[in-house]
């Protein structure tokens, strides 16, 4: 069940990075992997790629949930191959032509953080602008969030229901 889940996982954040570059194939490039994540906080390694019969890979990802996967990603491409993922749009003039390999990582890099809870949004955001959207701006918006580490945004569905029902217990 472990393995299905994380396999599952590593395939939501290669849908991701095919969503947001659809003319290159960055899910093909990367070796994305989840494994057992320590207790508190989260992580993610870019490291060089495996050789050993898994040739063709620019970069190996590891993270604990497809969350911090989904941040390496990001880091990956922002710090190492210039590119951006942003609300305004996205720059990924830095990639090359389609089935063009990409540069090789070499080395290792490891980023943690120490909180277990990394929030986003707020009331009026919420309240006023999400309640339009349709269905691909909130996969844009679930896509932005995921590759800039974010796993708690705020969501206040259902609330009314919750006031109505202690306003009437009260009177």
């Amino acid at each position: 069940p472990a393995v299905a889940k994380q396999a599952a996982e590593v395939a939501e954040v290669a849908a991701l990075l095919g969503r947001i570059s659809p003319a290159f194939d960055l899910a093909a490039a990367v070796d994305l992997r989840i494994v057992q994540a320590g207790s508190g906080g989260g992580f993610f390694e870019i490291a060089a790629p495996d050789r050993g019969g898994e040739g063709g890979f620019a970069a190996k990802i590891t993270a604990g949930n497809a969350v911090d996967l989904a941040a390496g990603a990001h880091w990956w491409l922002k710090y190492h191959l210039n590119c951006s993922v942003s609300w305004w749009g996205d720059q990924l003039d830095a990639l090359p032509a389609p089935g063009t390999p990409l540069p090789a990582f070499s080395g290792l890099e490891r980023h943690t953080t120490t909180y277990d809870l990394r929030y986003y949004m707020n009331v009026c955001t919420f309240g006023y602008s999400t309640a339009f959207w349709d269905w691909a701006r909130w996969e844009r918006e679930i896509d932005w969030m995921a590759l800039n580490g974010i796993n708690t945004p705020l969501a206040f569905v259902g609330q009314e229901y919750v006031f109505r029902e202690v306003l009437r217990e009260v009177g």
